[in-house]
């Protein structure tokens, strides 16, 4: 089994990586926006119609991954623990990229307004219009982010602590995305 990511899988990751955190740092400015700023409305547009293909670029990924290709063995040097760890963190980490946009994409659903999908087509509302479910995951979309942020940053900080303790190394997990 190759020990690196084949490009596809390392374009996904880095794609969705990106789009993860220009999404969070939109969502959090655009969220501080008054009513009638006047980008208000396209930002909220734009991050709709991006958080819309997040959910299809995920699901993109875990197809490939779990049908077309599989990850690298993770590295025979590395304690179980660490290869516990990264299964649950990586777990998580998809868990919550499907949690955070579907999220969005049903609180805004179940407020009644569509995603227009960068001006291409309108995704049509899937459910009638339900205060209380919009509600409830107008609150999903607004804590499940921080959640995913977290993981990142544990994600992260773990693939650097194995890079800086051996650069290069049987240990190095870092190399294996780049």
């Amino acid at each position: 089994m190759p020990e690196k990511y084949n490009l596809t899988s390392r374009v996904f990751h880095w794609l969705i990586a990106l789009m993860i955190f220009v999404l969070f740092g939109v969502g959090l400015y655009m969220s501080g926006l008054p009513d009638d700023h006047p980008s208000r409305g396209s930002l909220y547009g734009l991050h709709k119609a991006s958080g819309f293909l997040l959910i299809w670029l995920v699901v993109a990924r875990i197809l490939w991954t779990a049908v077309l290709t599989r990850a690298p063995a993770m590295p025979d040097a590395l304690p179980a623990r660490d290869v516990k760890i990264h299964k649950a963190v990586i777990g998580l980490l998809y868990l919550l990229m499907l949690i955070v946009p579907v999220s969005g994409f049903l609180m805004s659903t179940f407020a009644g307004f569509p995603v227009d999908f960068f001006g291409l087509f309108e995704v049509p509302l899937l459910f009638e219009k339900n205060r209380q479910l919009g509600g409830f995951f107008h609150e999903v979309h607004e804590y499940a982010p921080w959640l995913l942020m977290g993981l990142v940053v544990l994600h992260v900080l773990g693939a650097v602590r194995h890079r800086l303790a051996d650069p290069g190394g049987p240990t190095d997990v870092l190399k294996r995305m780049l």
